[in-house]
């Protein structure tokens, strides 16, 4: 898979901390519904909006981690369409490489509510369909006041990550 981006502390001003990272692998996905839709998560607690993914879990391989994590943030079922990328991350305040690797997929079936986790519904996860130019504005900070800018450490990973995923899969919607 084609690396889109690699994204380091010094791109937003943080201080690189010497530490040892461990990797985490994750998936990601651009989910289109019959709308032309994309479904994006906003994330209350941290004042930020992503895309549907997570964490790959120990047996799984990256499509069975997707569909997974599709279904659980998105509440759809999903045919991948195709590969975007991936974008890695060195989150050292974290210690930790994060491997985002990244899909295009369309719903198939029905769409249902989310089946968040409780820790997405403390932090206040919200799913939403929107166009996918509402949603690079969004993400990018836009239509919001600086004030409901993203001002942690995740937010700033996230918006440059979710952005630069959203841009390629437009290239292909």
């Amino acid at each position: 898979m084609q690396t889109l981006k690699t994204i380091k502390d010094e791109d937003f001003g943080f201080m690189k901390k010497d530490s040892e990272l461990v990797l985490r692998e994750a998936v990601r996905a651009v989910v289109v519904n019959d709308k032309n839709e994309i479904a994006i998560l906003y994330v209350r607690k941290n004042n930020f909006y992503k895309i549907p993914g997570g964490g790959v879990e120990l047996g799984e391989n990256h499509e069975e981690a997707l569909v997974r994590e599709v279904l659980e943030e998105a509440g759809c079922q999903i045919e991948i369409i195709r590969e975007l990328g991936e974008v890695v991350e060195y989150r050292t305040h974290f210690n930790q490489i994060q491997k985002s690797y990244n899909y295009l997929a369309r719903v198939i079936g029905d769409i249902k509510e989310p089946n968040f986790t409780e820790d997405e519904k403390a932090d206040g996860f919200e799913r939403l369909w929107m166009n996918i130019d509402q949603a690079l504005d969004l993400i990018r900070g836009l239509v919001l006041s600086n004030d409901d800018q993203p001002d942690n450490y995740m937010g700033h990973f996230v918006g440059d990550r979710e952005s630069t995923i959203l841009l390629e899969a437009k290239k292909f919607i």
